[in-house]
């Protein structure tokens, strides 16, 4: 009875912190969604920018095409990498509604405010020094699903305890006590062997101890042992199954997490790139030297780079976030 208390406390006690690791996969998934409607947001920016940009572009070429020296070819590819900006922008907008939607879906509303947006309070991903065996060593720590393995593992060997204990004899206290009445007042009876005559009402009972012993139960209580050796067994390698897992996630979510900051860094040197090639490309066309297709890939190469960036920014928080998880951090 001990054991079976113990175990079923356990048991409890792996319930609870399963539930913790539920609500933490949740703030992760919130996280995520929000870090992704940021760089949603951070991207539609840089296509609007870049919009505004290639209008001014047209503008200017259909004032070189009147006084002809512009080519108006030149005006028609304008305004076809213009229409398909728009048409990339529009997609874009659809994408961020249904983040919004999930965002909002997430947190228990019906459905997200009109045109709502979400203030951007996330900061430049920094030079990071992570030590991946003081992360894993933290996760088997902190990690509520490992700790909660663990409790159930404890509770199935008391479980084994408990089948065992079924081989054991078992003494019972018992008594009894009671008044035993005569069908009416008047009668009167005798006891058989000392002839004593009796009462109408007496008290009775007795106490007394009973021992149980086990001598037939056959091999019922030896293949419930077997049985629950074989649970415990299998929650053994659940465990260990689990730690490798923690680990898997741990290393990967740290390697992550260094990776995209290296993509950012790398990300950064490119818009500079691009916008000095923008500006020489725009330099040239204006002096009739460049040709409108360079002016436009130089457009299109620096909103390129500004979204490569905004990705690499985003997965980098994402990725910090996921880190949090696999360590069982705070998020």
């Amino acid at each position: 009875m001990v054991s079976e208390t113990s175990a079923a406390g356990k048991l409890s006690t792996a319930e609870k912190k399963k539930f913790i690791r539920t609500r933490d996969e949740l703030a992760y998934t919130i996280k995520s969604v929000y870090f992704s409607i940021l760089g949603q947001q951070k991207l539609l920016d840089s296509l609007d920018f870049s919009r505004r940009a290639i209008e001014n572009n047209r503008k200017r070429i259909a004032q070189l095409v009147e006084v002809q020296k512009a080519a108006k070819v030149d005006l028609l590819r304008t305004e076809v990498r213009l229409s398909d900006l728009n048409q990339n922008i529009i997609k874009e907008e659809n994408t961020l509604a249904i983040q919004r939607r999930l965002l909002f879906s997430l947190m228990g509303y019906d459905a997200p405010p009109e045109n709502v947006r979400l203030e951007d309070k996330a900061s430049l991903p920094a030079e990071e020094s992570l030590d991946i065996g003081l992360l894993i060593e933290a996760a088997l720590k902190n990690r509520p699903d490992y700790q909660a393995a663990k409790d159930r593992l404890e509770a199935q060997a008391l479980r084994v305890d408990v089948a065992k204990a079924g081989h054991l004899p078992s003494i019972n206290l018992i008594g009894s006590y009671g008044i035993r009445n005569a069908p009416s007042p008047s009668d009167v009876g005798t006891y058989p062997i000392t002839k004593e005559k009796t009462k109408s009402t007496e008290d009775v009972g007795y106490v007394g101890m009973v021992l149980s012993v086990p001598l037939f139960e056959g091999g019922r209580v030896s293949a419930k042992v077997r049985e629950e050796t074989a649970l415990l067994a299998a929650a053994q390698n659940r465990l260990r199954k689990l730690e490798l897992q923690i680990r898997q996630e741990t290393e990967a979510s740290a390697l992550e997490v260094m990776s995209n900051i290296s993509r950012f860094k790398a990300t950064l040197k490119s818009i500079e790139q691009a916008k000095e090639s923008l500006r020489i490309e725009s330099l040239k066309y204006e002096l009739g030297k460049g040709h409108i297709t360079d002016l436009l890939d130089a457009q299109a190469a620096l909103l390129q780079a500004e979204a490569s960036n905004c990705r690499a920014c985003i997965d980098y928080h994402i990725s910090a976030a996921k880190l949090k998880l696999a360590t069982g951090g705070n998020l």
